[in-house]
């Protein structure tokens, strides 16, 4: 049986809460927490910034709750999911230890259809097993449900916000709203974008973007107080990071607020930082994405270095494994 030991989180009203961690981890978010560092801060200053006390978030692997259980304590219901007894048993002990009566937490996995599905316990980094919708080698068959059969379990007959960081899932979870992502009632998307873990399920950035932009979505990057409109097929350097997609009627509302276009010389520097970045994985996945045919500005000498020097480490007639 796992042991949870409660650490201290500010809100931004100022007032303290409790948060519960698994005594013994490696996972890096965990023990940041566990040190004081609010690394998903950013999460809570997009609930506030795209919700109101009262408004429903559905919160697609929740981990150990840095949004869900803050979110349920600024006044918001919350839907808390995740496919990890471990991550779910915690939200359970925080939402009991600060008397949460607005957070329900659900254990499964999300797919585009229910049932049951593989999943692989690797913690922050848990994921669905690729290709299978049963037990495999080194696994756990876990429920699969729909988001909006789970928004229909609690009563839901809309959400307002929706954050999916599931590994590479959330395509299966986009298709798995259905009817929630139409109309006025439509809520904002805040999802991870990582062309790694996309692969792994055999899509792309770009027909990701493409997939929202049908649904009548828009994706932007925050960038402090601005919105930046991501193109299906605008480069992202960045090997993961947290988008929004907005529904029409935010698009319009926020209007003011959204540029149109990224600037050159900020995409060329987020460009260097993740080429030259220590993690070798990261700089193959932008290696990759730089041979595709993403637009980014390509003839700067800058970026002409850069894709030299990834072309050296990673020559586009191996395939590394």
């Amino acid at each position: 049986m796992t042991a949870y030991g409660f650490f201290p989180l500010r809100l931004p009203d100022g007032r303290t809460i409790d948060l519960a961690l698994p005594t013994e981890s490696a996972d890096p978010v965990v023990n940041a927490y566990k040190s004081g560092q609010a690394l998903n801060q950013y999460l809570i200053d997009l609930l506030l910034r795209f919700t109101r006390v009262g408004d429903r978030v559905l919160d697609l692997g929740c981990h150990v709750g840095t949004l869900s259980v803050p979110a349920a304590c600024l006044g918001r219901e919350v839907v808390a999911v995740d496919a990890s007894r471990l991550h779910a048993a915690a939200v359970e002990a925080s939402a009991h230890r600060n008397g949460i009566a607005s957070l329900t937490v659900i254990c499964c996995a999300i797919g585009a259809a229910e049932g049951e599905i593989a999943f692989n316990e690797n913690g922050l980094w848990g994921m669905v097993a690729p290709g299978s919708d049963k037990s495999s080698a080194g696994s756990q068959c876990v429920p699969a449900r729909r988001a909006d059969a789970l928004a229909m379990s609690v009563g839901w007959p809309s959400v307002d916000l929706v954050k999916m960081d599931i590994e590479g899932s959330e395509w299966a979870a986009i298709e798995s709203l259905g009817d929630l992502l139409d109309g006025d009632r439509a809520p904002v998307l805040i999802y991870e974008s990582n062309g790694m873990t996309f692969e792994i399920f055999d899509y792309t950035i770009r027909q990701l973007r493409e997939r929202l932009e049908a649904l009548r979505y828009r994706t932007y990057r925050v960038e402090g107080p601005r919105l930046i409109y991501c193109p299906p097929g605008e480069l992202q350097p960045e090997a993961w990071l947290d988008l929004v997609a907005l529904p029409p009627a935010w698009q319009r509302q926020l209007a003011g607020e959204i540029d149109s276009t990224w600037a050159t010389e900020p995409m060329i520097q987020r460009c260097l930082e993740w080429g030259t970045s220590e993690h070798r994985n990261v700089r193959e996945y932008l290696a990759q994405a730089m041979r595709s045919d993403a637009t980014y500005p390509k003839d700067d000498p800058r970026i002409t270095e850069l894709r030299a020097c990834l072309g050296r480490e990673f020559p586009e007639d191996v395939v590394h494994v």
